[in-house]
């Protein structure tokens, strides 16, 4: 994955916000998975100044077809985990 620039904004119960800014990425394939991660820093809000990690591992159980079709991959399941670095 080359140079991610994303802009996530975090919205917690209590009405408060992270906004993340992520600088840097990897994609690898592990087993039946794509794992998707990138990281980045916490720009304003809770954690301000700590790293973000996002790891995004979504299963292949249709990607390779539903990757070949006009529509392309309209869904596909798996699993997020947000981590902030204190």
């Amino acid at each position: 994955m080359s140079s991610p620039h994303a802009r996530e904004v975090v919205r917690y119960g209590d009405g408060r916000k992270s906004v993340i800014e992520y600088s840097s990425g990897t994609v690898a394939r592990v087993g039946a998975a794509s794992v998707v991660r990138v990281a980045g820093m916490v720009v304003e809000g809770r954690a301000k100044g700590h790293q973000a990690v996002l790891a995004v591992e979504l299963l292949h159980q249709d990607l390779v077809t539903a990757c070949l079709t006009p529509e392309g991959v309209r869904h596909a399941t798996g699993t997020v985990t947000l981590r902030m670095l204190y």
